[in-house]
């Protein structure tokens, strides 16, 4: 079944209580449709599974009971966000009492989806030793020339005060990179867009940045261990699934906006960045903003450029006469110095 907001068209299934898909309906994709956020034929949207014995039983195979709004969800139906939004439930029960609740909360608008994870480990569970949290079907190339994608590709997150990134390409040898601590936010990213979790209490758990190069996939895994053996385990998270946009991801405030590629030289891209889009308040056309920044940049380095190419210009007038010194003074270096030295002086 199927929600659909101001912003995106997220389609669900009771498989595993996942996302199968995300579009993005103000972006137009390659094919003319609406940008696809989840990679074709791969499943794991907000995955869960339960770790024991250092063996990961991921849950993506069971079928969980799904309600909309309290009301069994209906099969195909299109499910409209709108006032309140809407609540979506997916709940996995044994017979012990033990269950695993997964409940999806969709606004009118945005790109956030609230989600909050419960675990309750009275019966067979109580031998869990963590579960986790996974971005685990990928991110669909949104470009023509998906090289530029696989280019931009990349696992990240934040872990205390520490940023980490592995690009695709990085996945070589081995698909995982792990990070313990106090677990910011993990994210996975193309060229424009991005999937992330944001844990709603910061606590120490471990974030993986995954990924294949083989395959093109890259995604992200947050894991919380059952220290202190809780008999119930609830957890809330903001997840991100949009564009690499600044000042939205800027407004989170824990550095989200680094995900945005800005090159080396980021302390400067920054500020270029900000006054191309104060101008587009203005001016709706970033080709004209990129001529006039151009333009301005030649005013504002006129006087050093006039100063370096007077310079050059004046060495090439002088090359006929070092030459002229080098081939008199060939055989005396200390008055062929002497002599260049009058040249410049001169």
């Amino acid at each position: 079944f199927t929600i659909v907001t101001e912003t995106m068209r997220v389609r669900l299934t009771s498989r595993g209580g996942e996302i199968a898909s995300v579009e993005l309906l103000g972006f137009e994709g390659v094919g003319g449709g609406p940008v696809e956020l989840v990679r074709e034929g791969r499943q794991g949207g907000l995955a869960v599974s339960l770790v024991e014995d250092d063996r990961n039983e991921i849950l993506s195979g069971l079928v969980f009971m799904a309600e909309v709004d309290g009301r069994p969800a209906e099969d195909g139906r299109e499910y409209v966000a709108s006032g309140d939004g809407v609540r979506v439930g997916f709940l996995l029960e044994a017979a012990d009492g033990d269950f695993v609740r997964k409940t999806l909360r969709f606004g009118g608008g945005g790109y956030e989806v609230g989600l909050e994870v419960a675990v309750r480990r009275e019966g067979a569970l109580s031998g869990t030793d963590a579960y986790v949290l996974s971005w685990g079907c990928g991110l669909a190339f949104t470009e023509k020339d998906i090289k530029w994608d696989r280019r931009q590709s990349a696992s990240l997150g934040r872990v205390g005060d520490e940023n980490y990134k592995e690009s695709l390409g990085g996945f070589g040898k081995t698909g995982r990179r792990e990070h313990e601590g106090m677990v910011v936010w993990g994210g996975a990213r193309n060229k424009y867009f991005l999937s992330a979790a944001i844990p709603g209490q910061k606590r120490s758990g471990s974030l993986a940045l995954v990924g294949d190069k083989e395959t093109d996939f890259i995604g992200w895994e947050i894991s919380y261990s059952f220290r202190g053996d809780p008999r119930l385990v609830e957890d809330d998270y903001t997840i991100y699934l949009g564009p690499l946009d600044m000042d939205l991801l800027g407004a989170y405030g824990i550095g989200l906006e680094r995900t945005i590629d800005l090159g080396w030289m980021r302390f400067l891209s920054v500020w270029v960045l900000r006054l191309m889009t104060f101008m587009s308040r203005f001016i709706p056309n970033y080709g004209l903003i990129i001529i006039i920044l151009s333009v301005l940049t030649k005013v504002i380095f006129y006087r050093l450029t006039h100063k370096s190419t007077k310079s050059m210009k004046d060495m090439q007038r002088l090359q006929p006469k070092i030459k002229e010194l080098q081939e008199k003074y060939k055989g005396d270096k200390e008055k062929m110095n002497q002599e260049m030295m009058k040249l410049y002086k001169e």
